[in-house]
């Protein structure tokens, strides 16, 4: 649920997929497309930026790997966040390195290896995680 109470819809999202290993990438577009969402897979962080640029519609949703050449998977969703204000993301890691990193700046995480529950999830996850207003009156509920 979302600070308000509503429930967290997640069905037929448009996600952007960064993830430089061919397999995971198929294993990935595969999950994701069964849970009914139009997925658009890359390779690496800089496809996945000029393929968010070019992108006519939303993408609501980034699931970048964290180590990938040329720009990793936060700068990526940082980016991306930038360029579209409301774009939620998720980042997955096989080894230690950004671990910290990534949960300081209240990224939804996956370690590698993952199950489709695990990513489906770690979406639910992203949706869940909204900033509260700046200022609440009181008897609002948080």
């Amino acid at each position: 649920m979302f600070a308000s109470g509503a429930v967290v819809r997640t069905n037929h999202l448009v996600i952007l997929v960064a993830e430089e290993d061919v397999g995971l990438r198929c294993l990935l577009w595969r999950f994701l497309r069964a849970d009914g969402h139009k997925v658009i897979v890359t390779g690496d962080g800089e496809e996945a930026l000029k393929a968010a640029r070019s992108h006519a519609g939303p993408i609501n949703l980034v699931v970048a790997d964290y180590d990938m050449p040329h720009m990793n998977g936060m700068e990526l969703c940082e980016c991306i966040s930038n360029e579209r204000p409301g774009t939620r993301s998720v980042v997955i890691s096989g080894g230690a390195a950004g671990r910290e990193q990534i949960r300081a700046a209240g990224l939804s995480f996956i370690p590698k290896p993952f199950t489709p529950s695990a990513i489906r999830a770690a979406i639910e996850a992203a949706f869940r995680c909204q900033p509260l207003p700046d200022r609440m009156e009181v008897g609002e509920a948080a």
